[in-house]
């Protein structure tokens, strides 16, 4: 199927909490990201988002009931009709009051709090694979103190391994300039690897990104 862009289509903002709750759940990004490129049936969905085609048909049929997702045709397929489902919009908006967040970092928490409990599970089981069973602290290459799990084994495809394993956070002091440049060199890292990212198939390992930047609090 060729990629149908809804790039005409107005926004559209949560009017209930039900739309809120869906909108900002994790686990139905991936779901809402699908149909939002592309009109999709439930086994299309299913296969991008790494979901059974029962779960899938799940999530759609809960988008639908609240007026999040809508069914805009169907397919021949095996003798019998598929439906495609598709966005009411190509961008969507969840006002602060329908979400039970007090606070703007109670909805970072709603918005990240998932991703980065499964990214940090995720490590740990990596880490568990390859980790000399110790903490290791240390000066860095550029004399700047850093505490990690101890030496790996292996590492990623081209030094060893079969697995590409890599976390850092650091913090410091710098120009304006330097941030600015580090902002961009970050979104463009970003924009590589979503650029590379594909859907799940043969020979192709999940993998999870998360990058931050922001300034201190204390400066």
């Amino acid at each position: 199927m060729v990629p149908v862009r809804l790039s005409e289509r107005e926004c559209f903002t949560a009017q209930t909490p039900q739309q809120a709750r869906l909108l900002l759940d994790f686990s139905y990004f991936k779901v809402l990201g699908r149909v939002m490129r592309e009109p999709s049936s439930a086994g299309e969905v299913a296969q991008s988002a790494g979901l059974t085609v029962k779960q899938a048909h799940h999530r759609l049929t809960r988008l639908l009931a609240v007026g999040l997702v809508e069914v805009c045709g169907e397919r021949a397929r095996a003798g019998r009709a598929v439906k495609l489902y598709r966005a009411v919009a190509d961008e969507y908006r969840v006002p602060f009051a329908l979400t039970p967040a007090a606070t703007l970092g109670e909805t970072l928490q709603i918005l990240q709090g998932p991703f980065l409990a499964e990214q940090h599970a995720a490590l740990a089981h990596a880490l568990t694979r390859a980790s000399s069973g110790e903490v290791k602290l240390s000066l860095n290459a550029q004399g700047r103190f850093q505490a990690s799990l101890g030496e790996t084994s292996g590492g990623g495809p081209g030094q060893g391994g079969t697995e590409a394993v890599f976390s850092i956070f650091a913090q410091g002091h710098c120009t304006p300039e330097v941030a600015a440049e580090l902002e961009r060199r970050l979104q463009a890292l970003s924009d590589w690897f979503q650029a590379h990212a594909q859907e799940p198939g043969e020979g192709r390992r999940g993998y999870q990104l998360g990058l931050r930047l922001n300034p201190s609090r204390e400066s």
